[in-house]
């Protein structure tokens, strides 16, 4: 596995999440990483980012932006989601099919990090880069 960590900027819109499924396959492909990993990440990501397109702004359209990265941590593929809204805990209503991305991502990762700071929220997922390594599910 290479140490290769790499980057891209997407903007708060449905559309960028084609662009990301392939900024992380390409990414996968180049470093090694395995198709049911790859397939893993690339559904916890666009969990994550379709959050922060609809959670993650900040005052204007301009602060919209949300940085996705992926890295390597002993034999885990990490995708890191950064945008520059607050994470809140909220309650599901009757009715809300919302709220479920958390629990989704816990599924199918083997930990992630969910930082909140005033400048934006940052998750970190961990993804085991091989099939048959240590996972929740």
């Amino acid at each position: 596995m290479s140490d290769a960590s790499e980057s891209i900027a997407l903007r708060a819109d449905p559309s960028e999440l084609v662009t990301l499924r392939a900024f992380l396959a390409d990414w996968a492909g180049r470093h090694g990483v395995d198709a049911e990993a790859t397939f893993r990440a690339c559904l916890v990501a666009t969990e994550a980012v379709t959050n922060a397109m609809r959670h993650g702004g900040g005052p204007g359209e301009a602060d919209r932006r949300i940085t996705v990265s992926c890295s390597f941590a002993v034999e885990e593929v990490v995708v890191a989601v950064t945008d520059r809204g607050r994470f809140r805990s909220r309650r599901r209503r009757d009715g809300d099919h919302g709220g479920r991305g958390l629990a989704i991502i816990a599924e199918l990762t083997s930990a992630f990090e969910l930082e909140s700071r005033p400048a934006g929220t940052r998750l970190a997922m961990r993804v085991p880069a091989r099939a048959g390594a240590a996972s929740s599910t």
